[in-house]
């Protein structure tokens, strides 16, 4: 077993590490949360292995993500010194340069669009600092949007690739202006963001899918974990003040 307090092993300085800078408690939690990520994804086709892996990662004894702190993220280098980058150029937050630098590629779902729009009375408040609703560009660059609702697109639909598909679909709400270096709430992306490859929220969804399972160590019942996966993200995006009406919704 990795001993994180054993400073001979697994030990890195911390300007290497662009993820948890050299907390190994971090990456531990993390690789146990994947772990239990991995187990459901077989969990239909091969149940007993599933719940084997699961309960280990459940059970470990350096646990699963804690908090918002524990997120595997990644900081573009482009962001400066103080948000955990090199304020250097060439590693901008991919999902800027996809939507508005190349061609516009980073739009949401249809999938998405219809539970928003659909599923629920109340607007998820998280889709005012993540999405633009659909607007031709030029009002997008100044702020303005044209639609009431917002709209995605068919995965696979090829108009994503014209000049106008702002115009039809929701794409990411993208910090206008020149300085990208800024984290400004109210518009999610910048090309200093960072990217979470995988969250606290989520391993408190993943709990309490194994909860609904049965398997030991998911630590609470199916509709709390779930609970508690909702206000998780409200809360890294900075609307955890509706988190409670969603989740009792």
């Amino acid at each position: 077993m990795i001993d994180p307090d054993d400073g001979s092993q697994f030990m890195f300085d911390s300007g290497d590490d662009r993820c948890f800078q050299g907390d190994i408690r971090k990456w531990l939690r993390f690789a146990n949360t994947l772990r239990l990520r991995c187990a459901l994804r077989i969990s239909n086709a091969d149940p007993e292995t599933a719940r084997t892996q699961g309960e280990a990662a459940l059970l470990n004894d350096y646990g699963l993500m804690q908090s918002n702190a524990d997120n595997m993220r990644t900081v573009p280098k482009y962001a400066p010194v103080a948000q955990g980058g090199t304020d250097d150029g060439g590693s901008e937050n991919i999902y800027c340069l996809m939507c508005f630098d190349w061609a516009m590629g980073a739009v949401m779902t249809k999938d998405l669009s219809n539970a928003y729009n659909g599923q629920s009375a109340v607007l998820d408040a998280r889709c005012e600092v993540l999405w633009w609703r659909p607007s031709p560009y030029e009002d997008i660059l100044l702020d303005r949007e044209s639609a009431n609702t917002y709209n995605g697109m068919r995965v696979g639909d090829p108009e994503i690739h014209e000049t106008n598909a702002t115009q039809y679909y929701s794409v990411i709400r993208k910090l206008n202006g020149a300085d990208q270096k800024q984290l400004d709430p109210n518009h999610w992306f910048s090309y200093a963001r960072e990217i979470v490859w995988l969250g606290y929220s989520e391993s408190l969804f993943l709990r309490a899918e194994a909860a609904l399972r049965s398997w030991n160590g998911a630590d609470g019942t199916a509709e709390e974990l779930f609970k508690a996966g909702i206000r998780a993200s409200f809360d890294y995006y900075g609307v955890s003040a509706q988190a409670e009406i969603i989740s009792t919704a």
